[in-house]
């Protein structure tokens, strides 16, 4: 029995970790906010096991601008359309509004607003904000067996997922910034609002290239 247990122990500790390699490695190569959150999301069902995983970005207004799911299918054309009218869900509200893990035990009880509740039946759900210091960018919502959503290990493994998907958001910040940052007429040289961004960019590449 305890073999058994330290193998299951085992493989969820490499689990994890090849998720979070695969993550890092997302944030640093992909191109755009799409390609980035949209491979979040395959990774997410594909290593940690989740049912489904779903990624809603907002601008400051709360207005949707972009989303990107795996395992849903077309059920999730239907939640798209409510949140862009922003018609959010109370685990959306709430998880906008802290920046705690939010989680659910039954879906189909706890969810009543929720239009995917009744396809939840049996499982449990997670949902976390998106926000690196003072940006808020959206909200990840995860579906996963009832003894998951319960663990206290697996939400603070899923706050780590959030944030470095939220660092994600925010270099493309940053470099859409330096892009747009302007040159000084006189000296032809990047002011200094351009020369702080590009510091920043350097220290988060840094930082990520002595990563493992």
């Amino acid at each position: 029995m305890d073999q058994e247990h330290n193998l299951k122990k085992t493989r969820r500790l490499n689990l994890i970790l090849s998720t979070l390699r695969d993550i890092n490695k997302l944030i640093v190569t992909r191109k755009s906010k799409h390609e980035l959150i949209k491979g979040i999301c395959n990774i997410l069902v594909e290593k940690r096991e989740y049912f489904n995983a779903w990624i809603g970005l907002l601008d400051d207004s709360q207005e949707l601008i972009m989303t990107a799911q795996a395992g849903l299918g077309e059920k999730f054309n239907l939640i798209r359309s409510r949140i862009e009218e922003k018609e959010f869900t109370r685990c959306i509200r709430q998880t906008i509004e802290s920046p705690e893990v939010f989680h659910v035990v039954d879906p189909v009880v706890e969810c009543s607003d929720c239009i995917l509740a009744e396809n939840y039946f049996g499982r449990g759900a997670m949902a976390v904000r998106l926000a690196h210091n003072d940006n808020n960018y959206g909200f990840l919502v995860l579906s996963m067996s009832k003894e998951l959503s319960l663990d206290e290990t697996e939400k603070t493994i899923v706050k780590e997922i959030a944030d470095d998907v939220a660092f994600g958001l925010y270099r493309f910040e940053l470099e859409k910034s330096q892009k747009e940052a302007q040159t000084d007429t006189l000296t032809n040289l990047i002011n200094r609002r351009g020369l702080e961004t590009k510091m920043e960019l350097e220290r988060i590449r840094a930082k990520q290239n002595s990563s493992p």
